[in-house]
């Protein structure tokens, strides 16, 4: 089946509104979908797609894709962003937490995963199918680019699932980004049905 855009922007929307579900649940606060769109960027461009690193520190969670198809799974946020959700998350004044301690960095992948699957699980509903993903990892920007680099060297294209998520009465803003090869079209083929 020949992917277009209108299909996988289908599937941007409904997993877009269960990840930002799952971050909304996490956070106890509304979160609003300021993104949610797809796009078939050039492999070697991939580390272009996510904004976040133009920011010096930028918080990054990472997850590979470990089912049928290469992907990566990726959370960032600044590194603003990321003690506000931490100090958001242990119901403190926001501007507490200074330094994200190891606690704090499981729960940023624990984010990840959560809101991840969310996304994955609206994909793979329809299709009665399933993706699984690997152990999240928090990570610096350098090594996101290496990651991408190994995951999808071989790939023309790769399928790009963007959604920015934002709690604005705490000022916190996050980004995901979902990665395939094109072999996603067997996944999300049953979306337009």
């Amino acid at each position: 089946m020949e992917l277009n855009r209108e299909i996988l922007q289908k599937a941007a929307t409904l997993g877009s509104a269960e990840a930002s579900a799952s971050f909304s649940k996490l956070s106890s606060e509304k979160v609003i979908i300021s993104v949610s769109e797809v796009d078939f960027v050039p492999s070697a461009r991939l580390s272009e797609t996510i904004s976040l690193f133009e920011d010096l520190h930028p918080t990054v969670a990472y997850s590979q894709v470990i089912s049928g198809i290469e992907g990566v799974s990726v959370l960032a946020m600044s590194r603003e962003d990321a003690l506000n959700f931490i100090d958001l998350l242990n119901k403190n004044p926001i501007g507490s937490t200074g330094v994200l301690m190891d606690i704090d960095r499981s729960a940023i992948k624990e984010t990840l995963n959560i809101i991840s699957n969310s996304f994955l699980n609206s994909l793979a509903k329809k299709a009665e199918s399933q993706i699984f993903l690997s152990d999240p990892h928090l990570i610096t920007t350098a090594s996101l680019k290496e990651i991408f680099h190994k995951l999808m060297r071989s790939k023309e294209e790769v399928i790009v699932f963007r959604t920015v998520m934002e709690v604005a009465e705490h000022q916190i803003r996050a980004e995901l980004y979902l990665m395939f090869e094109k072999g996603l079209a067997d996944v999300v083929k049953e979306i337009s049905k």
